[in-house]
């Protein structure tokens, strides 16, 4: 079961290239864009009407519930995606209707989990935050500013609104541009830390068949212990990932510099586009299956280990 980082690595790439597997993850990959698609228009449109002079605050509670629908029906994507990729790592028979029942026998759990790690993203942040926010508190609670803001929010969709808002905006992070910046490097500083954690929490709650709480707890302990190692091969893939596609950006770019192209160009900008990311989420999926195989698999002790005890 056992398996080195470099392996692993090099099978994160030399896995990308399965047909089967291809096709399968395109399939996923389509339904996702479709459904991030739709779910970002329903919201943003909800979100303009909202803050619409008379509007009803049963909007917010549209727009508040259409995410958290998109953020279900996100999970449950990712879970077909990571067992579909676990599964062919381990040289398994895959398929998307296997996938789908892993992901959907453990979607409970693995929805709870994002429900707690945002609670916790958001008390964090309200937390390192609470300077800036108790003195835009106090900023708005002048009545020429709170004014002025009412003023913004009904006039949101025109030019003075926005630029009203945004000079408000200026005013506020200039008062308390010291507070911001003590609050982004402790941010940065605990992201830094957890990244390794991060990095395996939802395979922890699909694949280890554990509740939310443990899932956290699980994922946290092998992150540290870990550390390094997750670190390092968390770079060695995406430095070279990066690379790839910041050069296909760049040949996109020159390709398309402008609106005023061809048709064929256009086309051709677009492919060559569609077909890097749907790379980078094949890349990221075998990327996900293999770290968590680095981490849990090798924690566990092989069959050898175990007929000698």
């Amino acid at each position: 079961m056992n398996r080195s980082l470099e392996e692993l690595l090099k099978q994160t790439f030399t896995r990308l290239f399965s047909k089967k597997f291809v096709l399968s993850a395109l399939v996923l990959f389509i339904i996702s864009s479709l459904i991030t698609f739709v779910f970002s228009a329903l919201i943003a449109g909800v979100f303009s009407f909202a803050f619409l002079p008379d509007s009803s605050a049963l909007l917010f509670l549209a727009a508040f519930l259409l995410v958290v629908a998109w953020s279900a029906i996100d999970t449950l994507i990712k879970g077909i995606g990571l067992f579909l990729a676990k599964d062919h790592c381990e040289g398994k028979a895959f398929s998307l209707s296997t996938a789908f029942k892993g992901a959907k026998a453990r979607f409970k759990d693995a929805f709870l989990l994002e429900i707690l790690f945002a609670l916790i993203v958001i008390a964090f942040l309200a937390l390192v935050f609470s300077p800036v926010i108790l003195s835009g508190l106090h900023y708005f609670s002048d009545p020429v500013n709170a004014s002025d803001f009412q003023y913004a929010i009904e006039n949101i969709a025109a030019p003075e609104g926005m630029e009203m808002l945004g000079a408000l905006m200026a005013d506020l992070v200039s008062a308390n541009a010291l507070f911001i910046a003590i609050a982004v490097l402790i941010c940065a500083i605990v992201a830094l830390a957890f990244i390794p954690a991060i990095l395996v929490l939802q395979q922890a709650v699909f694949f280890e068949k554990l509740s939310a709480i443990d899932a956290l707890k699980k994922a946290i302990h092998y992150g540290f212990r870990n550390f390094f190692r997750n670190y390092a091969f968390a770079l060695a893939f995406g430095i070279p990932v990066f690379i790839a596609y910041f050069i296909v950006t760049v040949i996109i770019e020159y390709i398309a510099p402008s609106q005023d192209i061809g048709f064929s160009l256009l086309a051709i900008a677009f492919i060559i586009q569609a077909i890097a990311s749907l790379a980078l989420y094949l890349l990221v999926l075998l990327f996900s299956a293999n770290i968590y195989r680095l981490d849990f698999f090798s924690a566990r002790p092989s069959s050898n280990a175990k007929k000698s005890k």
